[in-house]
């Protein structure tokens, strides 16, 4: 995202980010992808392209950043970051530039396959994605306890529906 310019977003239909640039392992190799927008992404690009945040665009070290670039970080992510949140009124909430990535993933992981999660946010292997990009809950737990309520419920039903040894009942409720 550091290096996205303005010219690989299309705004068209839903909005596509096109040339996104990921690194595979540490100092690995370079590969890009294409990413779609939700409708908030396209407008928040759209209002950070037509009204460019004073703090992010700031001019660092007698040089300013390139107008190609939709952030305006030409090197220093923290800087930048710290910039935004103070832009934002934001600076209280401790949030940090990765839980761009993480929130995404927990909000969606009850709603698409992990495998289509790590496509999206540019991993190969769905297990980095289940053990660093999807964050557990509370609600996680709870919704595990009543799954598993439902599962012995149904499978109290099912084996009284097949009437399976008349003292099966009283094994059951015990």
């Amino acid at each position: 995202m550091i290096h996205l310019k303005k010219a690989q977003i299309d705004f068209t239909g839903p909005g596509t980010i096109v040339g996104l640039l990921n690194y595979k392992d540490l100092g690995g190799d370079k590969q890009t992808r294409n990413a779609k927008m939700t409708p908030r992404v396209r407008e928040a690009l759209l209002d950070i392209i037509s009204n460019p945040p004073k703090k992010a665009f700031k001019v660092q070290r007698g040089k300013k950043p390139s107008e190609e670039l939709v952030f305006g970080i030409s090197n220093n992510v923290r800087t930048a970051w710290a910039g935004a949140l103070e832009d934002a009124g934001l600076t209280h909430l401790g949030l940090h530039f990765h839980d761009l990535r993480h929130t995404p993933g927990t909000r969606v992981k009850k709603l698409i396959d992990l495998v289509d999660i790590a496509n999206a946010l540019g991993h190969k292997d769905p297990k980095t994605t289940a053990q660093i990009y999807i964050n557990h809950t509370d609600q996680d737990l709870i919704d595990f306890a009543r799954a598993v309520e439902q599962a012995v419920d149904a499978g109290y039903k099912q084996a009284m529906s097949e009437d399976i040894k008349p003292d099966l009942e009283s094994r059951l409720i015990s």
